[in-house]
């Protein structure tokens, strides 16, 4: 991932929270940093989504 792409990606993240459009990540109090969290895959989902909207692309989970 370029930094223009990070930049945009961090940018759409920010915006959703923002926007009440997704909950804000946690992250455990202990523990491993790798345990799956629904609001963070959700968020990740959204904002690939929105990045390749922008883009004009077709989104990797939308059809033909």
């Amino acid at each position: 991932m370029d930094p223009s792409e990070l930049h945009a990606k961090a940018t759409i993240a920010a915006a959703l929270i923002m926007a009440h459009a997704v909950e804000i990540p946690s992250l455990p109090k202990s523990g491993p940093v790798n345990v799956g969290d629904q609001a963070e895959t959700r968020l990740r989902e959204l904002t690939d989504y929105v990045y390749e909207a922008i883009l004009h692309r077709s989104p990797p989970s939308a059809g033909p």
